[in-house]
């Protein structure tokens, strides 16, 4: 019986912001984690070889 592999696995993310108005005192600290969160995944899929 042949078993069919995935060859390159893709994973997605969706990223939920709440930019309501009770966020607004905590703008700049929601972007900094934002681009900390993007950029750990980044540097995760580059490790691992994945787009």
């Amino acid at each position: 019986m042949s078993v069919n592999r995935i060859q390159h696995k893709v994973n997605h993310v969706a990223l939920v912001v709440d930019c309501s108005g009770s966020m607004r005192p905590h703008e700049s600290q929601l972007v900094r984690v934002v681009d900390e969160f993007v950029s750990g995944l980044k540097t995760e899929s580059d490790t691992l070889g994945h787009p």
